[in-house]
């Protein structure tokens, strides 16, 4: 599995950062980490792993990267974002989705899964509990579309250069997979091409796009979660399942 970076030129804009608790009283910065699911396999070591994860957005776009995989060009739509771990601002890449062909622009996605994404824009006079999100957000698909709609990636090109420089983004997304899932992941990745897209950050393929491990991403996070270690300088990428922009009042 190839991937090729497709960077658009735009201007800088840095989101500021303003305070801002989670219902818990905690401080919800560039750091805020906050598990929304565990658990641990007969080995008693954690093999399902969901985490809300907080970035500063760094630009008002949607750019786009190519990745191959078995056989089929993919492009990737991402932010490019910021977190801090352990007191050091990392770039990173917020992947919102995917879709079938190389470097297809936004406007030009086809209709379906692959055009949308879960997003919700929020005051910070509104609670922010991100275990009660995670759970709805990822209920039966009926009750979750009333209170977490889906929007087009084309409609949230159009939100962000409209939103206050006074903004958190917060992602949910797995982070480690029972292995038991891993042959249904893979079988999603070759049939649903955000899926693709999503998942690709957290698993390493062999050069037969044969998936042989978590990604050292994947562990890394896992291990700055539970013991605070550093995160390595590289290439790294973080999904987003459930998208929450949370506004500042000024």
């Amino acid at each position: 599995m190839t991937s090729t970076a497709t960077p658009s030129q735009v201007p800088a804009q840095p989101a500021v950062l303003f305070p801002f608790e989670d219902v818990n009283g905690r401080m919800v910065d560039w750091s805020y980490i906050y598990v929304t699911r565990i658990e641990t396999n007969q080995s008693n070591m954690v093999d399902n792993l969901w985490a809300f994860i907080s970035f500063q957005l760094l630009d008002r776009a949607i750019h786009q990267r190519n990745f191959d995989f078995l056989g089929e060009t993919i492009t990737v739509y991402f932010l490019n974002v910021a977190h801090d771990f352990n007191g050091e601002m990392l770039p990173m890449q917020l992947v919102l989705g995917g879709t079938s062909g190389a470097n297809v622009a936004v406007e030009n996605i086809p209709a379906g899964g692959s055009a949308y994404l879960q997003v919700q824009v929020r005051k910070s006079s509104d609670s922010f509990d991100p275990y009660l999100i995670h759970r709805d957000a990822n209920s039966e698909y009926e009750a979750q579309n009333s209170s977490y709609p889906l929007m087009y990636l084309e409609e949230f090109q159009e939100l962000l250069p409209t939103l206050p420089d006074e903004i958190i983004l917060l992602a949910d997304h797995p982070i480690l997979f029972p292995r038991n899932d891993w042959s249904q992941i893979k079988l999603d990745m070759a049939r649903v091409n955000y899926l693709s897209a999503r998942y690709q950050p957290f698993f390493k393929f062999d050069v037969y796009d044969r998936l042989v491990d978590q990604s050292d991403f994947a562990f890394a996070l896992r291990d700055h979660i539970f013991n605070q270690d550093f995160v390595p300088l590289g290439f790294y990428a973080f999904s987003s399942q459930t998208l929450i922009i949370i506004q500042g009042e000024n």
